[in-house]
């Protein structure tokens, strides 16, 4: 059971995976389809609260320096990460 502080971030996870895989209903008719999406998924998520909590809190506070020198690296890695799942792993 997911305790009610954690609810509103489970909530927000579950629904943006429906949102973001709707469009691959059609082809899931597999459990190995489905759990190759939801790492696909999962991983995309890892970047973005690493964006959330380590990377947005320097652009409020106006370091436009440190954030375009951890954001640049942080998303190209992000995307070979991706990448690498998506052409050798999960495809």
């Amino acid at each position: 059971m997911v305790s009610t502080s954690n609810f509103p971030g489970a909530a927000v996870f579950v629904g943006m995976f429906f949102l973001t895989i709707i469009h691959e209903w059609a082809k899931l008719d597999t459990l190995a389809e489905f759990i190759r999406v939801l790492i696909y998924f999962i991983i995309l998520y890892l970047q973005v609260q690493l964006h959330r909590f380590y990377v947005m809190p320097l652009l409020f506070k106006k370091r436009y320096g440190r954030f375009a020198l951890i954001t640049v690296p942080s998303l190209v890695a992000g995307g070979i990460v991706l990448y690498i799942a998506s052409y050798y792993w999960l495809e």
